[in-house]
């Protein structure tokens, strides 16, 4: 979590004379910023996920890190070799998959048990739903645990290469090579949907009410039910191939370092990370967001010290109560939260900074008598 600043809306004050609230700045702080983290190894990490308190990411030569903050990193040894291309958690349990059929499992991200996958086909991503996991990968290939340890090949009608699943409740999407997009409600009936394009897609997530699938040349499809897709303008040449979810909204990254926030999957800004390393796996929990990628690359949203968020030109605007907000990061996913006592906060409303200097409105401040606001970047 990265507060912003902290300000007080008292309805007893007045400003040069006009009925306007007392706008007071309490917290200076920093900038966004994508912070690189040693990760203590250069291999390629391809994936990451959070659960029970813990950050694990996977790579290349059986690499596998745990980290409680996303900020300091430790390795573990699963004992194997082998390529790990994917990492998911549900029943308490960690779930990696990798090349020639490689699953294996663990409780802590640390002590690992190789598991029969009942495949050789590479596997390229695994995710928990209401029926276990599900595992996807080449030519096809879907294999699926109820608990982990026992694992069944199943028929996925389809001989695209799979590259991410990600799961609902009730539902289980895939995604794929040549706009390949398959669905079903129970991990073993599968459908395949219309994507909208035949462009390779190469990971999907589900957050805020819908899915959101990457692939290539910048391209994003979303969908409310995982059945109709609607695809949507990034602007991007690049290719995407991870995509995440926090509370702020959406997350995709991929060629060059390129990371771009959405807050409803429609519409992408970029957010400077200041690298040039291909990125493919992304992960929230714990108040902060993971990005890795290749050469060991770890990144995390963090504040650059001492430089100042102003909080000026405050006053009364047609739709109500507005204050300018300056020393934004182009690209920079902020929420606003507010709060009447400093103990409990709301998010008021999620945005992205287009430009340095942003007019922020809040059309809702006659609800409170007292209202504090705070800016936090996820």
């Amino acid at each position: 979590m990265n507060l912003r600043f902290l300000m007080h809306l008292g309805l007893a004050g007045w400003l040069g004379g006009f009925g306007m609230p007392v706008l007071q700045p309490m917290l200076e702080a920093g900038e966004a910023a994508w912070v690189q983290r040693p990760a203590g190894t250069g291999e390629g990490l391809n994936d990451v996920v959070y659960g029970r308190g813990r950050f694990v990411a996977v790579g290349d030569q059986a690499t596998v890190l745990v980290s409680a903050d996303g900020v300091s990193w430790r390795p573990e040894d699963p004992g194997i070799g082998g390529w790990l291309y994917g990492v998911g958690f549900g029943n308490n349990t960690f779930a990696a998959v990798g090349a020639d059929g490689l699953v294996m499992t663990s409780l802590d991200g640390a002590e690992w048990t190789v598991q029969e996958s009942s495949t050789t086909n590479w596997l390229e991503d695994v995710a928990w739903g209401e029926a276990g996991f599900v595992g996807v990968g080449y030519e096809g290939a879907i294999v699926t645990s109820a608990d982990g340890v026992t694992w069944t090949n199943r028929s996925s009608g389809s001989g695209s290469w799979l590259w991410g699943v990600a799961a609902t409740t009730n539902q289980y999407v895939v995604v794929g090579s040549e706009g390949t997009i398959l669905s079903s409600t129970n991990s073993w009936d599968w459908e395949a949907r219309d994507s909208g394009t035949n462009r390779w897609l190469f990971d999907v997530t589900y957050g805020h009410g819908q899915f959101v699938a990457v692939g290539e040349y910048g391209t994003v499809v979303t969908s409310t039910n995982g059945v109709d897709w609607v695809l949507r303008v990034t602007g991007r040449s690049q290719y995407l191939r991870a995509v995440g979810t926090n509370e702020f909204g959406f997350l995709a990254a991929g060629e060059g370092g390129l990371i771009l926030v959405s807050t409803d999957g429609i519409d992408w800004v970029e957010s400077e990370t200041g690298i040039s390393r291909w990125l493919y796996g992304i992960a929230s929990g714990g108040e902060t967001t993971v990005v890795v990628g290749e050469l060991g690359t770890v990144l995390n949203p963090a504040p650059i010290v001492g430089e100042e968020i102003m909080l000026e030109e405050e006053g009364m605007g047609p739709d109500g109560f507005q204050f300018t907000i300056t020393g934004l990061s182009m690209g920079q996913p902020l929420t606003v939260q507010v709060s009447a006592d400093f103990a409990s906060w709301l998010n008021l409303t999620n945005f992205v900074a287009d430009a340095p200097t942003v007019v922020f409105v809040d059309p809702t401040w006659t609800n409170a008598a007292t209202r504090f606001y705070r800016l936090r970047s996820p």
